[in-house]
């Protein structure tokens, strides 16, 4: 073991050092390209400063003493204390005390350097007090057992910067005896130091990106739990919300049906005038009911069918008026159509009232005749026609003239759903009759 350490060349390993400090710095840029902290960039300035200190210790004898040996230990104490901070910065939050901790050492390291009234092997020596907390620090955070981590990398590299920082103590006080010191001197100790140097250049630089790496993932993955939580939480809140809006869809739908059935009780009790009127009351509220017992019915977050909701109310309003499939013939043309509950509510009333109006009065005292009712999309609009082969509109009638609540709400309810009205006399089945169309856009939102 002592032949294989001292058949190491000291210049070599000083080369070493400068080269793998080099690479460990590009590397490490590359890696952190995006998404760079401050203490990134510390830790990348201390590799710099090692890089740079070791390649003028390289160059002793070359260039002045002062830039060689001076500039360049100065360089290394002080990358030495960056690349501490940034592994530190891995495992606790870098706070006031611990910077006020690492510039002292520092200042001391520095202090006893550059003292001219020191030995060589006094100042090696009194240097190797507060040099290796730069290390020691990061190396004892890492070994904590409260420190958790998915893999004994940190752990075992805080083995080594221990290691080290026992190595650089204990050559201060085994050099405090020796009169003479070269740091280029071929000696065991000085081999020694050096591999503990690569060493910790290795581990350091790579372990700085692995841990880096495996915590980026942990915050990930928490990150993905906190998001997998947080989305829980919306679906557990939607489907409240959905319940909720059941439960509001399901009583308003009994209330109106009471509502309804008030209305009708109302209207036995006066004469036919009157009950006509509070028959036309009720079939528009069982129009809007029967709009939320499809809402009940259907997906909360898509909107109505609105052929089946103009089927029903067809089929309603022929059993209220006693119209037997053998006097009034019911045809439906309806293709399937999503509407919102808004619109839907805008266009089944304007069905309720003409179908309506073609029940009572398309066909007087008796007559047999065709109610037909169509519903389809023309490009981006849709068409809904109201026709019957009745007796006609009265003669003179104009719907500026016209003053019956029913004119006056289809008006309105077409003008809701943006929608165009047009009447033409003798649109039925033989040229017969009355017929309405209504064209209105396509909403383009669901409730």
């Amino acid at each position: 073991m002592y032949e294989l350490l001292f058949a190491l060349d000291v210049k070599t390993l000083i080369f070493v050092l400068v080269v793998g400090y080099s690479f460990a710095v590009i590397l490490l840029i590359l890696d952190i390209r995006s998404g760079s902290g401050l203490f990134d960039k510390v830790f990348v300035f201390g590799l710099i400063f090692q890089a740079l200190g070791w390649a003028l210790i390289d160059m002793r004898g070359l260039i002045p003493t002062i830039l060689s040996f001076s500039i360049g230990n100065s360089l290394q104490f002080m990358g030495m204390a960056f690349e501490g901070i940034g592994l530190l910065s891995l495992k606790r939050e870098f706070s006031r005390p611990w910077l006020a901790a690492y510039a002292a050492a520092l200042a001391l390291t520095l202090a006893f350097w550059w003292f001219p009234g020191f030995s060589q092997p006094l100042r090696i020596f009194l240097i190797s007090l507060p040099y290796p907390f730069f290390l020691g620090a990061p190396g004892w955070v890492f070994l904590d057992p409260r420190s958790k981590s998915h893999t004994p990398l940190p752990r075992f590299l805080g083995i080594v910067l221990l290691a080290y920082s026992a190595g650089m103590l204990a050559r201060g006080f085994i050099l405090l005896n020796q009169a003479n010191y070269s740091l280029a001197e071929q000696t065991l100790i000085q081999v020694i130091v050096l591999v503990l140097f690569v060493l910790v250049m290795i581990l350091g630089s790579t372990g700085y990106i692995l841990i880096r790496k495996e915590q980026a993932g942990e915050r990930l993955a928490k990150a993905n739990e906190s998001l997998a939580r947080a989305n829980e939480g919306l679906a557990h809140a939607s489907e409240e919300k959905n319940l909720l809006l059941l439960e509001l869809r399901h009583r308003v739908k009994n209330s109106l049906a009471i509502i309804a059935s008030l209305a009708s009780l109302e209207g036995e009790r006066h004469d036919e005038e009157f009950r006509q009127s509070m028959d036309k009351v009720r079939d528009r509220i069982n129009a809007v009911a029967k709009l939320y017992e499809l809402l009940i019915d259907a997906d909360p977050t898509k909107g109505v069918r609105l052929d089946l909701y103009i089927r029903d109310i067809a089929q309603r309003l022929m059993g209220s008026y006693s119209a037997t499939p053998e006097r009034v013939r019911l045809e439906l043309s309806l293709e399937p159509i999503v509407l919102d509950a808004k619109a839907s509510i805008s266009v089944g009333l304007i069905v309720n009232e003409l179908a309506t109006n073609a029940m009572k009065h398309a066909f007087p005292e008796g007559r047999s005749g065709t109610l037909s009712l169509d519903l389809a999309r023309k490009g981006e609009r849709i068409e809904l026609v109201v026709a019957d082969d009745g007796v006609g509109l009265p003669e003179g009638w104009t719907e500026d003239k016209a003053k019956g609540l029913g004119t006056l709400l289809v008006s309105t309810l077409a003008k809701q759903v943006a929608g165009s009205l047009s009447r033409a006399e003798g649109g039925g089945k033989g040229g017969k009759g009355t017929l309405v169309r209504i064209e209105f856009p396509e909403p383009s939102s669901t409730p």
